[in-house]
């Protein structure tokens, strides 16, 4: 069984999209695990907020 099974859509202009995708071709990740990993980092910004919070 897959355990990703779950889907989100996001919007971009054509100038985020370049800029995305020249950063994932410099990470030498696929886009997918370059947004995973920037979204769940922990040294992600909403991450280090969350810290001061508790």
């Amino acid at each position: 069984m897959r355990k990703r099974n779950k889907a989100i859509t996001i919007r971009f202009t054509e100038e985020e999209l370049v800029r995305l995708k020249e950063k994932v071709i410099k990470s030498g990740q696929s886009l997918q695990q370059y947004i995973l990993n920037a979204a769940l980092s922990e040294n992600n910004v909403c991450n280090d907020a969350d810290k001061k919070s508790k």
